[in-house]
């Protein structure tokens, strides 16, 4: 079945052509038109021919030189699909991030004359001469590398004991465990290694965050992206993002930043501290650049868990074709990046999950460890009283009051009953003293 359907016809004017292009996915609309139009513009301005997009009826509407014409359907069917461009659906994100970097997209773009979109989950090759077998020429070299960086591998990175404790906790290495990477300390006669288990493309990603913590006590992690945010940006506004990061991370940080607007994710090498901090900037700037498309949120600390729901079951479902997310668990942070109408629904999901959870729960901080006998009482009586006559749930925590109920007011009662409790402990040792 065609992706496009041609209407040819002739205006009033000699010369001139007619094409309306349909468009198959109505998500495909807005790659069409690009933000505030720049995809479209930047189609105008190559062809030549004038172009509007219906997305009531989904279908583009080009009309000009009958040359110009062909020119805007190519790049049009480029992005939607069509002759002479070829699509290769659900590639494993990291199996893409690999293939990125061994094949080197550009250099196979220049070899085989084709120009290479990367959707999150999404290949789109098309051929700069609309010939549908060069399209498919490259679609087989693509999908052979694909194929290479999904089959199990098994390797063994050497690593000091000394040094093994710096495996654990990194938070490159936990987002690869959580794509299906397995990750084993063993010991033999040589010593102790690590032994990586998994899809080729996990196990490559793995063996450079162990040799890069290892050889420079360094970290490396990982911010997912949607290369499609970048789709159709102004070059002015590409150049000021790219400085931005030089500066303010690169620089500023000393880091590593391997970052491509056609990959998957950006990588952060360094420091633990500085890796955590860059990504931290790297969200707050293309959150800045792109705010239909980039949401960071901070989270309450001990809400990180309700958040991710059991077995990370609420950021899976936050997942999918238009949007990725990424939860850091250390420094209780959520990140989403996406198309707009999909970043604006999982925002309004997350912000109505926490506002829920803070009214669901609430902390006491203690000042004065001593506290905590006055709060619990003889055999625990106290904190049953406050916990019948609110019907919350209290829990102590070392200095931290930990507070759960059904509801807000359940829950401020509770808060408000062990404030007193501690107010009268002070006030009584102010007494004594």
């Amino acid at each position: 079945m065609s992706y496009y359907n041609t209407q040819n016809g002739r205006s009033g004017n000699s010369g001139r052509a007619n094409e309306v292009v349909k468009i198959p996915d109505p998500r495909d609309v807005g790659r069409v038109i690009g933000q505030q139009g720049s995809v479209v513009k930047d189609i105008q301005a190559q062809s030549g021919a004038r172009v509007s997009v219906n997305g009531d009826k989904l279908e583009v509407q080009i009309s000009g030189d009958p040359s110009a014409v062909a020119h805007a359907k190519r790049l049009v069917c480029g992005i939607i699909g069509g002759e002479g461009t070829c699509l290769i659906r659900n590639v494993d994100e990291h199996a893409m991030g690999f293939i990125t970097k061994k094949m080197g997209l550009m250099k196979l773009e220049g070899d085989m004359g084709v120009t290479i979109v990367l959707d999150r989950k999404d290949v789109r090759v098309t051929a700069n001469d609309g010939s549908q077998q060069t399209a498919d020429q490259a679609k087989e070299a693509i999908l052979s590398q694909i194929n290479d960086a999904s089959r199990l591998e098994t390797m063994t990175v050497r690593v000091p004991a000394d040094k093994l404790r710096l495996l654990n906790g990194d938070a490159g290495l936990q987002q690869l465990k959580d794509a299906g990477l397995k990750v084993d300390c063993v010991k033999d006669d040589q010593g102790t290694a690590v032994a990586l288990k998994g899809l080729k493309a996990l196990v490559a990603e793995a063996k450079e965050c162990v040799e890069a913590l290892v050889g420079a006590g360094g970290a490396r992690d990982f911010l997912p992206l949607l290369p499609d945010i970048f789709t159709g940006v102004q070059p002015q506004k590409m150049s000021d993002l790219m400085a931005d990061i030089d500066e303010h991370i690169r620089h500023k940080l000393q880091v590593h930043v391997d970052f491509q607007p056609t990959s998957t994710k950006a990588t952060i090498t360094g420091s633990p501290d500085a890796t955590s901090h860059a990504i931290e900037e790297f969200q707050k700037i293309l959150s800045y650049y792109f705010p239909d498309n980039c949401f960071m949120m901070y989270l309450h600390p001990s809400s990180v868990e309700y958040m991710a729901g059991r077995d990370d079951s609420k950021l899976v479902r936050l997942q999918g074709r238009d949007l990725v997310a990424s939860l850091d668990r250390d420094n209780s942070r959520l990140w989403l990046c996406g198309r707009p109408n999909a970043v604006n629904s999982a925002k309004t999901r997350v912000c109505r999950d926490h506002e829920r959870w803070n009214q669901q729960n609430a902390e006491v901080y203690l000042d004065d460890d001593r506290a905590v006998g006055r709060i619990v009482g003889p055999r625990g009586q106290n904190i049953r009283r406050m916990q019948d006559e609110s019907g919350a749930t209290i829990v102590v925590e070392g200095t931290t009051v930990k507070i759960q109920g059904e509801d807000e007011r359940s829950v401020q009662h509770a808060k408000r009953l062990v404030e007193q409790t501690v107010a009268s402990f002070q006030k009584l040792l102010r007494l004594n003293s």
